[in-house]
């Protein structure tokens, strides 16, 4: 099969990558052949090795990284197991079986292009890279491993141009075989094969490790986690709960539990962790800030000591200023804390976003071969399939999105209910005043809710442009400048939308406010009800409250009515782009003929066109909402809170386990100047001492046992405290549960 003479001569005539192979690299004749094309060894040795290597390097380091912040948990030794290391120890050696035929031919037969000794070493540290992998997962615990899956699809599609290639050779070549090709073709079916079964056993998860014991077990573990990549990419895990649903209708026991990712114990103390740490940079800033102004008000040789009685031109320091006020960004802590998967799922949209623009490229090259009925049948049999491969793949994608998506949005309401309630325990008695229990509730009913429902169309905002961007663009070079009457219709309805989007925004806030003040009514009506039985209030409570809900509604009438029009404005947009596009593209020039091509070209792209604007008044009114929101959780967080110094856990005299010293106490903090509701309060409770306050309603009992929990402002003194608190309001708070269940509080 091998011609020295004559790839010596040829080679003399070869530059850049010809030359590095000894043959061409691409012959564009090959899609004029009648039979399977047959691509070229040159081709075959360095693009569908590289590539898939490439790949595989590419992949590789987040699989590293996954091991590193895991600890040690091997997996069984399972026939599986082994035969994934049997297989890619066949293939490391298959690899240098290559290298040495190319070596012996280099001694004995005469100098092969370098090519031949690349691309057996590349396959070979590809081999080598992935059967460490394959081992690190095993010792690490990792049950599966897209990036494992991935690597080894695009090892075996790379490998089927060689596998036709000696196929070809065998049947149908008239070329002489010399003894070291056969055992290269030998190489070639046991590469092929070797990498098709670790294809296959990687769309199955390998068995979980029994190393660890799980402390309090989920009753019924999400099959999530122990599912193959594969599985997890189609919901596949998800079949028998569907299935189980069909046969009986679902019970709270049915479900699964929720993954160690997904609960309050794992996400609140990272998001605590990260919301204090930046409000420590914050304070910080702000402090340098401070020092810098101050600087520059005194001027730089400012006497060391002023006078007392002057003016320096600062404020009181137990006043809260503007700048001590300010909280760190609610979404850019989300971003970080949740920023490895935003980033993940940024990708996943992307390659979504991309396969969905190949379709009508590949429907223009179909149509292309139905004008030349002379090409061969096999390019429209590939067309056809790519065309089915690229629209499932970015199903796939944008469904595997969404459910990324989602899944943040549900850690992030549960990250920033478990903030409001927090500080909700930590307001001063004056926050507690204007922070009313209405409020607190939509906090966290609606405005939480916000954030959680526009999560999954975050990337919407660059989405939506670079859909639009690259449909117009495509749709330019179909029919030329016509397109831009399209783009001036679009333009035209921006203000539209915008002017929408301003009236919504004021509407949403005015009606936030209808619905506090709703709320908070209800929830004194509920609390009150003996009290509005017994005197017959219910008539005008009710009025009040019928008040409140009639403002709100008219509100929201209004909002749904503008959003109704924006959305009509929206979804007529795509055929108003396309009644200007068309009508331009024929009255421009007489010459200009809508083609078969040209047509049904642009008629997807203008579909495809529909989607992303459609979308935008949504994402706009979201936009609004979720605006009103922020500011609403930036001012709720923003409230004064209780001064957690006020008590000294760590003081103990012999054996006191409460004192208090001289104590002035009052519900108000100190920069409202209040007037004491506790003065000189002096008290010392030894350990084993049972101490009982008695006195008159309103002299003050309840208040100083809610000094010793920090609920009051210390104007002076000190109260010092060593060990637990436990406090049992007069007002008991009952749960819809048994006795023991409202002791343990479920535990």
């Amino acid at each position: 099969m091998h011609n020295q003479a004559a790839s010596a001569a040829e080679a003399t005539l070869l530059e850049g990558i010809d030359a590095f192979c000894g043959e061409r690299y691409w012959d564009p004749g090959i899609w004029e052949v009648s039979t399977i094309p047959i691509l070229s060894k040159c081709y075959q040795h360095t693009t569908h090795v590289w590539f898939p290597t490439i790949i595989l390097f590419i992949l590789a380091p987040i699989l590293v990284a996954q091991t590193f912040y895991t600890r040690p948990n091997p997996i069984p030794w399972t026939r599986r197991l082994q035969l994934k290391i049997g297989l890619s120890s066949i293939l490391v050696a298959d690899s240098l079986t290559l290298f040495l035929i190319v070596i012996y031919e280099m001694i004995f037969v005469g100098t092969p292009p370098p090519v031949d000794f690349v691309y057996p070493m590349v396959q070979c540290v590809a081999m080598i890279t992935l059967t460490t992998l394959i081992v690190s997962c095993r010792n690490y615990g990792i049950v599966k491993s897209g990036c494992l899956f991935i690597s080894w699809i695009m090892f075996t599609l790379s490998a089927i141009p060689k596998v036709l290639y000696w196929i070809h050779n065998i049947f149908s070549s008239e070329e002489f075989w010399e003894w070291q090709d056969y055992p290269k073709c030998v190489a070639v079916f046991i590469w092929f094969e070797c990498c098709l079964l670790e294809t296959w056993l990687h769309c199955y998860a390998d068995v979980a490790p029994v190393g660890y014991k799980i402390l309090n077990a989920p009753r019924k573990p999400s099959p999530e986690m122990t599912s193959s990549y594969l599985n997890r990419i189609t919901m596949w895990w998800f079949t028998s709960l569907c299935r189980l649903g069909v046969q009986k209708p679902l019970e709270i026991s049915d479900l699964y539990s929720l993954n160690d990712g997904d609960t309050s114990n794992v996400l609140v103390p990272k998001w605590n962790k990260l919301w204090t740490k930046r409000q420590k940079d914050l304070e910080k800033m702000q402090d340098d800030h401070q020092q810098q102004k101050k600087l520059k008000s005194c001027g730089e040789y400012s006497p060391l000591l002023n006078d007392d009685d002057g003016d320096d031109g600062g404020s009181d320091p137990t006043l809260p200023s503007s700048e001590e006020k300010r909280i760190p960004s609610i979404i850019w802590s989300l971003f970080l804390m949740f920023k490895w998967d935003i980033l993940a799922e940024m990708f996943v949209k992307l390659l979504s976003d991309v396969l969905l623009f190949c379709n009508p490229l590949l429907l223009r090259s179909l149509i292309r071969f139905t004008e030349h009925l002379n090409q061969p049948l096999w390019q429209a049999i590939l067309l056809a399939f790519t065309m089915f491969i690229s629209a499932e793949m970015s199903s796939i994608l944008l469904s595997h999105y969404f459910y990324l998506m989602y899944r943040v949005g549900t850690r992030v309401q549960a990250c920033l209910t478990a903030a409001v309630y927090r500080k909700t325990l930590r307001l001063s008695n004056s926050a507690r005043r204007e922070k009313t229990v209405g409020e607190i509730i939509n906090l966290m009913a609606i405005d939480i809710d916000r954030f959680q429902q526009i999560t999954p169309q975050t990337m919407q905002y660059w989405s939506n442009p670079f859909q639009i961007g690259l449909a117009l663009f495509l749709l330019y070079q179909q029919l030329g400048v016509s397109v831009f009457s399209g783009v001036t219709v679009m333009v035209l309805l921006l203000p539209a939308n915008l002017a929408i989007t301003m009236i919504i925004r004021k509407w949403q806030i005015a009606q936030m406010k209808y619905k506090d003040e709703r709320v908070k009514m209800v929830n004194e009506v509920l609390n009150g009800i003996k009290v509005i039985k017994l005197y017959a209030w219910e008539p005008p409570m009710g009025k009040v409250i019928e008040k409140l809900r009639e403002k709100e509604l008219a509100l929201i009438k209004r909002a749904a009515f503008l959003r109704t029009l924006s959305d009509m404005f929206n979804s007529a947009s795509p055929f108003l782009v396309a009644l200007s596009t068309f009508a331009t593209f024929i009255d421009i020039d007489p010459e200009n003929v809508l083609t078969p091509k040209k047509a049904f070209v642009s008629l997807t792209l203008l579909n495809q066109l529909s989607s992303p604007m459609s979308q935008i008044a949504e994402l706009i009114t979201q936009t609004v909402q979720v605006t009103v929101s922020n500011k609403r959780l930036k001012e709720f967080m923003m409230s004064e809170e209780l001064n957690e110094m006020a008590i000294d856990q760590r003081a103990r005299d012999n054996n006191d386990v409460i004192s208090v010293s001289n104590a002035t106490l009052s519900w108000e903090s100190a920069h409202h100047h209040p007037t004491p509701s506790l003065s000189n309060i002096n008290l010392t409770v030894y350990r084993g001492q049972l101490v009982t306050i008695v006195g008159r309603v309103g002299s003050g009992n309840s208040s100083l046992v809610q000094a010793l929990m920090g609920e009051m402002e210390k104007l002076g003194g000190s109260i010092a405290m060593h060990g637990r608190l436990c406090y049992v309001p007069r007002q008991p708070w009952m749960q819809n549960n048994t006795v023991r269940q409202n002791i343990t509080f479920g535990k």
